[in-house]
C-alpha cells in the first residue's frame, strides 16, 4: 500500500524558506519550472507534497513587481518635483547673475573677462557658463517699446 506523503500550501512552506532570488525576473514558464524544482525537493527531502505552488509564486512575483512599480513611481514624482525646483532655482540664479553684471560695477571688474569671472564665482559656475548667461539674457541694443513715433504730434 502507498501512502501519500502529507500536503503543505506552498505559503506555509515559504514561511521559513526564502523565496527563488531569480522570481522577480522570472516568466511564466521560469515559475512553472521553479515551481517543479521546489516539489520535488520537498518531496525528496521533507517528504511533503507542496501544493499551490505555481499560484503562489506567481502571486509573489506580483506583488514584488507592484512594489517594485510604486517606488519608480514615487521616485518619478519626486525628481519632477526636484527638476522643477531645480529649474526655478537656475533661471532666479541666472535672472540675478544678469542683474549684478548689468551693473558692470568695478567691484566686479574693470573688464568682460573679469566681471564675468567675478559673476561666475558667486552663482558657482565657470567663467564661460557666467558669460553665456550673460549673453543669452543680453538686452536688444535699443527697446522698441520705448521709442516714441517722433512723426507724431505728441
Amino acid at each position: 500500500m502507498t501512502t501519500t506523503p502529507p500536503r503543505r500550501h506552498a505559503a506555509e512552506h515559504f514561511k521559513s524558506r526564502p523565496l527563488p532570488a531569480d522570481l522577480l525576473s522570472a516568466d511564466d514558464y521560469e515559475i512553472g519550472a521553479v515551481a517543479t524544482r521546489i516539489a520535488l525537493a520537498a518531496e525528496a527531502e521533507e517528504g511533503v507534497t507542496v501544493v499551490g505552488l505555481r499560484e503562489y509564486l506567481t502571486a509573489e512575483r506580483k506583488r514584488q513587481r507592484d512594489f517594485v512599480r510604486a517606488e519608480a513611481r514615487r521616485l518619478g514624482v519626486e525628481y519632477k518635483a526636484a527638476h522643477d525646483a531645480a529649474e526655478s532655482l537656475r533661471k532666479q540664479r541666472n535672472d540675478v547673475a544678469v542683474r549684478v553684471r548689468s551693473w558692470e560695477d568695478p567691484e566686479e571688474g574693470a573688464t568682460d573677462t573679469e566681471r564675468d569671472a567675478s559673476v561666475a564665482a558667486l552663482i558657482g559656475v565657470s567663467r564661460q557658463a557666467a558669460a553665456a548667461i550673460r549673453e543669452q539674457r543680453i538686452p536688444a541694443p535699443h527697446n522698441t517699446d520705448d521709442v516714441r513715433n517722433r512723426t507724431s504730434s505728441g
